[in-house]
């Protein structure tokens, strides 16, 4: 009987043992995870402040930059804090750190260039991409930091279970001993129970603190067999989806996602079970019960298991819907801003800065297609005279006619701008030398029909050059630029400087 109680006693010292070091664990959990929130947070934010000073020059949007300088280093700590005692998860922090860091210097650099007028170099940075690769890399590493905590936890719940199961069968043993033995061992005994009980309940406190990590995850989690099959699925989908955990695992994975980008999430998944990609993420939407549909970034881990290739993938799935959205409305103001600054605001052609960006864009694929174009300069003649006589009302007409007309005259697909007070340029794709002569006619031909029409108090008179771009002996837009313009003023001095008329048919009184 002595035996048995030091059995007992040796049994609940263990079982304490466990339980302390079990909840110790899950409290470390709780701060790696909301760690690594923290830092991803800071670092979103600040790239989304950095993406929208970049494209707008707006001081507002690098509030959240400002505010991730200051205070990712405390994050980080925090972090490295908090994974010490872990040799494998201390090395994905000193990553993190190091992947963070350098992100952070990329969008330094790039808002310095745009504090500094260097608009275009700065988007150049942007769109190399090292600033994405960085993030996914950051993204990846956390991943599988949480991926292994999650692990761990599903691990500790299991041994609590079957801690469990040998405590109700010692519990079962001792009383069948306690009606067997004798009265003087009674005492004892039923301390030893007092004792296994106390235990008992630890074990059942520790197992809902390991439950709580998971129906209190903010994510939704869930892991995938090798048959592709769910085996396990986190109780906040009933939150986040409006499904019940047992209707998610009846279903198959691909059953949430809208049709068009299932496709996509089947090679994504089985290509990580084919070892090409261990851990990644897309962006996709998933169908809630309600028949909404939602926005969700996925990262997956490929999860090893002894000596098997594969045993399961996780995912973890964060809402990001609000986001998304926010991002959206975010880029399409950008998008309207940056238009906006391409844009000339009396006639709605490109300004210079437009037709320099697009008609680079338009040499580049001139010459990789070996096609010719030609550059057109305009310049509306008289203008001087239309102000004076008629006021500047009418000289802002004279220029929007004149716009319309070259908009008329060329293609949708040429690139018509207004240089500035009464200068066009046209950037006519495939349009060789002997284009010239036909364009010229149709231009011509357009001024005089709105000359006769006199639906204006003025007559129209245009000077016109032109730049030719050979893709066997390519020009910069600059040296066109300068062609043309140079042609454009030998035209006006050969016609004697012929100037825009007023018409005296309906020419009201000069202005006052």
């Amino acid at each position: 009987m002595l035996g048995v109680v030091a059995t007992v006693g040796v049994f609940s010292f263990a079982l304490d043992r466990r339980y302390d070091a079990s909840l110790g664990a899950v409290h470390e959990s709780f701060a790696r995870r909301q760690a690594v929130d923290e830092v991803l947070s800071l670092l979103k934010d600040a790239e989304t402040g950095q993406r929208g000073f970049v494209l707008t020059g707006d001081e507002q949007f690098l509030v959240p930059y400002t505010f991730a300088s200051q205070h990712l280093g405390t994050r980080l700590q925090r972090l490295a804090d908090a994974a010490k005692d872990d040799p494998a998860e201390s090395a994905s922090v000193q990553e993190i750190t190091r992947e963070a860091r350098a992100k952070m210097d990329e969008l330094a650099q790039t808002i310095q260039l745009r504090h500094h007028g260097r608009t275009e170099d700065a988007m150049t940075i942007v769109r190399e991409g090292r600033g994405r690769r960085l993030m996914v890399a950051i993204r990846a590493e956390a991943t599988r930091m949480l991926a292994r905590e999650a692990t761990r936890l599903h691990e500790r719940e299991r041994d609590a279970a079957a801690g469990r199961r040998r405590l109700t069968i010692i519990a079962g043993g001792i009383w069948v001993l306690f009606f067997l033995s004798v009265t003087t061992a009674l005492g004892v005994a039923i301390r030893g129970m007092r004792d296994l009980r106390r235990v008992y309940e630890q074990l059942k406190q520790n197992e809902g603190a390991l439950r709580a990590v998971a129906d209190n995850a903010s994510d939704l989690v869930r892991m995938i067999g090798e048959d592709g099959q769910l085996v396990y699925v986190s109780p906040s989908c009933e939150r986040m989806l409006g499904y019940s955990r047992e209707e998610m695992m009846a279903m198959p994975p691909r059953a949430l996602l809208p049709e068009e980008e299932r496709e996509n999430a089947e090679k994504i998944i089985m290509g990580a079970q084919a070892g090409l990609a261990e851990t990644g993420r897309f962006v996709h939407r998933l169908r809630t019960k309600a028949g909404d549909l939602r926005w969700f970034e996925t990262y997956y881990c490929l999860v090893r298991e002894g000596t098997k290739k594969t045993t399961r993938i996780h995912l973890t799935s964060r809402d990001i819907n609000e986001r998304h959205m926010q991002e959206n409305a975010s880029k399409a103001q950008a998008d309207l801003l940056r238009n906006l600054s391409l844009r000339d605001e009396l006639t709605g052609l490109y300004n210079r800065r437009g037709l320099l960006e697009h008609a680079q864009q338009a040499l580049r694929a001139a010459a990789r297609l070996k096609h010719p174009a030609c550059l057109f300069y305009v310049d509306l003649n008289g203008m001087k005279r239309i102000n004076d006589t008629l006021g500047h009302q009418a000289g802002d007409r004279a220029i929007v006619a004149t716009a319309r007309i070259l908009s008329g005259v060329f293609r949708e697909s040429d690139i018509v701008a207004r240089l500035g007070g009464d200068e066009f340029a046209i950037l006519a794709a495939n349009c060789g030398p002997e284009q010239v002569a036909i364009v010229r006619k149709r231009l011509m031909a357009a001024i005089d029909e709105l000359n006769q029409s006199r639906k204006e108090p003025f007559q129209l008179s245009v000077s016109v050059g032109e730049g030719i771009y050979d893709p066997q002996a390519p020009s910069a837009l600059e040296a066109l630029m300068e062609s043309a313009d140079r042609a454009m003023y030998g035209e006006k001095r050969a016609r004697g400087h012929r100037t825009a008329s007023i018409d005296p048919h309906s020419a009201p009184s000069p202005r006052e």
